[in-house]
């Protein structure tokens, strides 16, 4: 007997297909996340970004991708990040993508600064409000608004980068996002301190505090907000308060969950500082004992460089002037390895940003990058060189090369520090800006350690003679004191012009006016081997 045929199998039921505006939106929402989450922002990126390619959708897996390169450029891996960051940003901008463009700009923006550029921090961050969406976020628009107050803070005007700060703010209020608004409130009162402006950043932190309570947020679960305002405390001079906030923050937080990881560390160092000023030298070597323990379990490098020069500190207030200057030895050990570690990672970035630069706008930003001084944003000797022949033979008869050389320089690195030395050269450096602003051919370059060159054309020898005899007395009478103390700053000034000459001889000529007038006594302007009397 024949039993009954067997039935065919079930086919399986067909795989759902992603619903990609779904996948969007949570990209969004990392995207304008303020938290620390990069575990679960890593995990869920890799899974929308396989979901994306299985629906062929390109856009949205390279908004995946970017915000994996995120994640490893805020976990110090930005050679890794940078590529990605270039080529989305190539793909966005030849596809006409606006979220992609304005995404990849903010990113490169926070990648730059990170490896010291703030040239590329200020141009990424302008190109990322340039680019935006029509329906971006609030977030979206406030942030790089935010970027540009952070990019422009700690110059001689600070109306531009608070204004910037205000309209992200206001944004920020218009959409009642208290969140974003704290934060943005917190970097100003921080960009107020850089700036010495302790009235606004003052206020900027007050109103910080009250944003958050108004709004139920508990700033004790964000420790560079709670370090803000202890610093306000600290150079207002109310080190008991600095104290006070410092150590709630450090009591509430506890030693583990930190959303960075030099966040405690730093927070022990302004303890310290508070604890060291009030007297209570006991307990700001217990704090230090403690930034310095932790800073060697984590390896917080920078950290720790700064631990040991408040130690130094510390040991000068008890009048331990020996261990005080072993101590100061060491933090500028420390500082010198980690700059130079520092810029080893810088070049790698930079290489790995110049090679997927392909581009050729791109490659021009970078021959830009490669022709200025990274500290000062002068023109560099490489620039010098490639330039200086071109306008020599271009003007022959009207061209002047200035050396301008600071007198005693090393005494201020030496006895005041080389923080303090690089705040003197980009002050400096920006006084040689304003005497050559004018000029349309002209440049002004570093072209050594304290070295600077000048070159103006459309200056006859007279006119020379009062520009630089007018650059070396703005040098002279700035108001040094709040940096150098009792530590006078001048320049010495050597020039020539041109009548024909080489570029070479140009400035040999100009070096050996430059003799003359340190010869002279320094603070002297030399022009064509005759001084220039002093007005």
């Amino acid at each position: 007997m024949t039993g009954p045929e067997p039935r065919p199998p079930t086919p399986p039921p067909p795989c759902p297909q992603p619903d990609t505006a779904a996948l969007h939106r949570q990209l969004e929402t990392i995207e304008d996340d303020l938290g620390f989450d990069l575990d679960r922002w890593q995990r869920d990126a890799r899974r929308i970004e396989a979901a994306a390619h299985a629906t062929g959708d390109e856009a949205l897996a390279l908004r995946a991708r970017l915000i994996q390169a995120d994640v490893r450029h805020r976990r110090g891996d930005s050679a890794a990040a940078a590529p990605v960051l270039w080529t989305v940003n190539r793909w966005a901008t030849e596809h006409r993508h606006p979220h992609l463009t304005a995404r990849s700009h903010r990113l490169l923006a926070l990648l730059l600064r990170s490896i010291g550029d703030n040239a590329g921090f200020l141009e990424h961050a302008v190109r990322c409000v340039e680019t935006l969406p029509e329906d971006a976020t609030a977030r979206q628009r406030a942030y790089p608004l935010m970027m540009l107050g952070d990019a422009t803070r700690g110059g001689a005007d600070p109306a531009p980068s608070r204004a910037r700060f205000h309209q992200a703010e206001q944004i920020a209020a218009a959409h009642h996002d208290h969140q974003l608004r704290v934060m943005i409130l917190n970097n100003l009162a921080s960009a107020e301190l850089d700036s010495g402006a302790l009235d606004h950043a003052a206020t900027a932190a007050a109103r910080m505090r009250t944003v958050a309570a108004a709004a139920g947020i508990n700033l004790d679960s964000h420790s560079p907000y709670l370090d803000t305002i202890a610093n306000v405390h600290l150079a207002a001079g109310n080190y008991t308060k600095a104290a006070t906030a410092a150590r709630h923050a450090i009591t509430t937080y506890g030693a583990d969950g930190w959303e960075q990881a030099d966040a405690l560390a730093d927070l022990l160092l302004t303890l310290a500082r508070a604890q060291r000023h009030l007297g209570d030298h006991d307990d700001a070597q217990r704090s230090l004992d403690r930034c310095r323990d932790l800073c060697l379990r984590r390896g917080l490098g920078w950290a720790h460089a700064r631990q040991l020069y408040e130690q130094s500190e510390l040991h000068a207030a008890r009048g331990h002037w020996q261990a005080a200057w072993e101590n100061l030895k060491a933090h500028h050990l420390a500082d010198r390895d980690l700059m130079s570690g520092h810029r080893e990672a810088q070049a790698r970035t930079r290489q790995v940003l110049f090679e997927t630069a392909e581009a050729r706008a791109d490659a021009e930003r970078f021959r830009e990058q490669a022709r200025r001084d990274p500290l000062t944003g002068l023109r560099n000797r490489r620039y010098t060189d490639e330039e200086l022949p071109h306008l020599v033979r271009q003007h022959p008869d009207n061209l002047t090369a200035a050396l301008v050389d600071l007198d005693h320089f090393k005494q201020i690195n030496d006895t005041l520090s080389h923080q303090i030395g690089d705040r003197v050269l980009v002050t400096v450096a920006a006084i040689l800006t304003t005497a050559v602003a004018a000029d349309t051919d002209g440049f002004a370059a570093r072209v050594g350690g304290e070295e600077f060159l000048l070159v103006l054309r459309d200056h006859s020898p007279g006119r020379a003679t009062d520009t630089l005899d007018n650059l070396r007395q703005a040098v002279a009478h700035y108001y040094w004191p709040p940096l150098t103390g009792t530590l006078p700053v001048t320049v010495s000034i050597g020039a020539a012009t041109c009548r024909r000459h080489s570029a070479a001889q140009l400035l040999a000529a100009a070096d050996t006016h430059l003799y003359t007038a340190k010869n002279r006594g320094r603070n002297q302007t030399c022009l064509d081997g005759a001084p220039v009397p002093a007005r």
